[in-house]
């Protein structure tokens, strides 16, 4: 009898798992959509309007090649742009317009669809769900309404006029949608080193990537960094006995890090004789 109760509670298992993962598709799909409907219902007469011109902090780039707007990583033949250089949100859109895939108009129009407005609603919807289900024990039979608060708030967070400022850089927009998925990804992965160590290289990783996500300028890495400092102190003090499995996890955390951020790395070795030069292409970037 203990045996088939065992195989039972495991089909069970099983069968929730399928069901949670199903609905959390479902569920990441229809908050995606959401949040570009919202961004394009926001923006139709900035991006879509023919005869408008987007600025956004630099020159205009609709009547430009790909190699200039790809010029802007560099300042001259011996000065990264390491500001853009070490955005990694915008590593993809950059490839593609180095392939030749988009134009540098619709490159323009993407980033400023993206960020922060696209991003921000996922961003802090699964965020803001997470921490409250983890503060206030909320059970799945309060689901509706949690995803009621939850939508509401990402979409406040989205659209605001703090989040259109930040549009105006994308690097700065990028950091502020990508900064609550940060906390909910940082929560999980230090509360996750007291629950379990089965998959310490895996949360680690998470982990890393989160950082990355939020590596979009010197402050956002500066501003990342304090609040995985915060993060480590609070669960140091908390679970002194687990401070050997907190620091091998932050030892594999910054590992990764510094492996997907090698090349801001490398920039900044070979500028290494020109600080001067690399912080006044910072101050410029900035205005």
């Amino acid at each position: 009898m203990k045996s088939i109760y065992k195989r039972l509670l495991s089909i069970q298992k099983k069968v929730s798992g399928i069901y949670y993962r199903k609905s959390f598709i479902i569920e990441a799909i229809g908050i995606l959509v959401y949040s570009i409907l919202l961004a394009i219902l926001i923006l139709h007469k900035v991006v879509f309007q023919p005869g408008f011109i987007a600025v956004r902090d630099t020159d205009p780039v609709f009547y430009s090649n790909r190699f200039y707007v790809l010029s802007l990583l560099f300042s001259g033949a011996k000065i990264i742009n390491i500001p853009i250089y070490m955005d990694n949100s915008i590593l993809p859109l950059i490839g593609l317009l180095w392939l030749n895939l988009i134009t540098p108009e619709t490159f323009n129009k993407i980033t400023f669809l993206l960020f922060p407005f696209i991003v921000a609603v996922p961003s802090m919807y699964f965020s803001i769900k997470y921490f409250l289900v983890k503060i206030f024990n909320i059970r799945s039979g309060k689901q509706p309404s949690l995803i009621l608060v939850s939508l509401c708030i990402s979409t406040l967070y989205a659209v605001n006029y703090t989040s259109f400022y930040y549009s105006f850089w994308f690097n700065y927009a990028a950091f502020y949608g990508f900064f609550p998925l940060l906390l909910m990804i940082l929560d999980k992965f230090f509360s996750s080193v007291t629950n379990s160590s089965n998959s310490l290289l895996k949360n680690s990783l998470i982990a890393a990537v989160g950082l990355s996500l939020t590596t979009t300028d010197p402050r956002g890495m500066i501003y990342s960094f304090i609040i995985f400092l915060l993060y480590f102190l609070y669960y140091l003090v908390k679970n002194w006995e687990n401070i050997l499995k907190l620091l091998v996890s932050t030892f594999f955390t910054l590992i990764f890090y510094i492996i997907l951020n090698l090349r801001t790395i490398i920039a900044l070795y070979i500028n290494s004789h020109s600080y001067s030069l690399v912080s006044e292409n910072i101050m410029f970037s900035q205005f």
